[in-house]
């Protein structure tokens, strides 16, 4: 019941620790200005760190926003996929499909087939783009297994059911936003990589200890990004799909649950059947146990008129999920003091450009005068 407001906070947790790591490289330039007088580090550190949820919240809102009004990610999870009407020997699922669409009020749903050998089906969407995919290693599978159309259909059906309820319970949504989390760490990383870049450059102004200090700093950029990448890639990701496929089994049940209101229980639990005794996977899988998952599907009888929709829970945990982003990043926002902690740094960086000139000058001075008095020699 509550498995994708779970998943959808947990991502965004995730991705809370993903950018403050993220945005460690900026602690290091707190090294030049420990030079600075009263720079309270302690209070500083803190009002960086919610600055840094601020920064992730908005542009995981944005992007969010973004990507399910234009659906940018889309593209990326239907290569390889071409529309089911494409196949002559497919044409059959016309009928099928309408009548599930219809049973969901998605009429604007586009079934999709992909030219691969793994056994799967999904569904994507954003606002003006729903799409039910299958693999070609599915409709395999199916075929090797029935004799005739009618029960090809027949197993077709309720799995176009069960990623209709996916779609209509916007589902993906917690997938959509680790793939955002994903584009938001490589823009953010792009800017500390030119923050760094101006820094190091101020410092270069200083003879000698300037060069030396650009160096540590360079190094330093350089081996939190090498954890960074690591974090992301080896923990980030993982953690997030183990959790995923322990608190996804409820969506399973429910979908399963729609898609046999949908079409009828006993075509339900035919085309589980087909998934094997545990399901695609082992207990990693995102899917409950096969079995478990037929009983339940056998007992609900077809919902014979009526539209199929989303339950108000589902679509009020789907407001909350987006919503408590915008919440979070107010409440940093306050508590950091944000204006103030811009005022307060942009000063300390001109303090430090200033000092850096005051540096190099003296330095040019003494050995201006090192050069005359070696010359009166």
């Amino acid at each position: 019941m509550f498995s994708k407001l779970i998943s959808f906070c947990f991502i965004y947790i995730l991705s809370l620790v993903n950018f403050i790591i993220i945005l460690s490289p900026l602690l290091a330039l707190l090294i030049p200005l420990l030079f600075v007088e009263n720079l309270d580090l302690s209070q500083d550190i803190i009002s960086l760190l919610l600055l840094s949820a601020v920064i992730v919240s908005v542009l995981m809102f944005l992007l969010l926003l973004l990507d399910f009004l234009f659906g940018f990610s889309i593209r990326s999870f239907l290569k390889n996929c071409v529309n089911y009407k494409k196949n002559k020997d497919l044409v059959i699922l016309e009928g099928i499909f309408n009548e599930v669409q219809d049973s969901f009020g998605q009429s604007h749903v586009k079934l999709l087939i992909q030219n691969t050998d793994i056994v799967n089906a999904f569904a994507v969407g954003s606002m003006w783009r729903k799409n039910v995919v299958i693999t070609q290693g599915l409709i395999s599978r199916i075929l090797m297994n029935t004799s005739n159309n009618a029960d090809f259909l027949k197993a077709i059906k309720g799995i176009i059911g069960h990623e209709m309820s996916h779609l209509v319970n916007k589902d993906y949504l917690p997938g959509l936003l680790l793939r955002i989390n994903e584009q938001a760490t490589f823009f953010v990383s792009k800017i500390i990589f030119v923050i760094f870049t101006i820094v190091v450059r101020i410092l270069s102004i200083i003879p000698f200890v300037g060069v030396l200090l650009g160096n540590i700093l360079i190094s330093i950029y350089k081996m939190l990004n090498f954890l960074i990448v690591f974090f992301h890639k080896y923990i980030i990701i993982n953690l997030y799909k183990f959790i995923q496929l322990q608190i996804s089994k409820g969506m399973e049940y429910r979908c399963d649950r729609q898609s046999a209101k949908a079409c009828g229980g006993n075509v339900m639990a035919y085309s589980l059947s087909f998934l094997g005794d545990n399901g695609y996977f082992t207990i990693f899988s995102t899917h409950p146990s096969t079995k478990k998952r037929i009983i339940k599907a056998q007992k609900v009888q077809k919902k014979e008129k009526g539209i199929i929709r989303a339950s108000l829970f589902n679509q009020l945990a789907n407001a909350f999920s987006v919503l408590f982003i915008v919440y979070f990043a107010l409440i940093c926002f306050v508590k950091a003091d944000v204006p103030d902690l811009a005022k307060k740094y942009g000063g300390i960086m001109q303090d430090v450009k200033d000092k850096a000139y005051q540096i190099k000058d003296k330095s040019q001075q003494f050995i201006n005068d090192a050069v005359e008095g070696l010359k009166k020699k």
